[in-house]
This record gives structure tokens, C-alpha cells and sequence, in this order.
């Protein structure tokens, strides 16, 4: 016999609050070519170069960010999601600075 299990509460505002990031990264960067999979939002401004992207893990509320060049554009992703009255956002920086 087939069981049928429906979403629960949880799940179902898991998916509220996704659906909600990913409005706010498309208001906040249109310019940027949006990626979405179960487990994060993936943004580029280029989808050719790998290194200006951006990648946003909902579950830790942390946005990765590969290169210096897609550095501004991640903390105003940050602070976008962080003014709709999500809890705090963490950027992190995963390249190393040429200095």
C-alpha cells in the first residue's frame, strides 16, 4: 500500500521564507542571472565566470561570496534580506585578498 505524507508546518514555511529570498535577491540584483536549488539561491552577474558568484544558504542565513568583485553586491543582498526582518546575515568572504 502507497503512504501519503503531507508537508508539515515547518516545511511549508521553510519554503515560504526560500520563496520570499529569492523575490528579495531578484528586486535587490536584477541584473544578476538567479540559481535556485533545494539547498540555496546561486546569483552571478555572469554565468560564464564562476568566481563573481554568489551563494545563499538560507538554513545557516550565511551568503558566500568567491570573489572581491561580488563582494558589494553581496552585502546588499545582506542588508536587503536583513530590512525585510530576516535575522542577521553573515557574509562570507571564500577567496583570499590580493594584497
Amino acid at each position: 500500500m502507497v503512504k501519503i505524507e503531507e508537508l508539515s508546518k515547518k516545511e511549508i514555511e521553510e519554503r515560504n521564507r526560500f520563496s520570499k529570498l529569492v523575490e528579495i535577491a531578484m528586486k535587490t540584483l536584477p541584473s544578476h542571472n538567479l540559481d535556485s536549488t533545494s539547498i540555496g539561491i546561486g546569483l552571478s552577474p555572469h554565468p560564464d565566470r564562476l568566481a563573481d558568484r554568489i551563494h545563499v544558504t538560507p538554513h545557516n542565513n550565511r551568503i558566500v561570496v568567491y570573489s572581491a568583485g561580488a563582494y558589494d553586491s553581496a552585502i546588499k543582498l545582506a542588508n536587503a534580506h536583513e530590512s525585510s526582518g530576516e535575522p542577521e546575515f553573515t557574509v562570507k568572504k571564500d577567496y583570499v585578498d590580493a594584497s
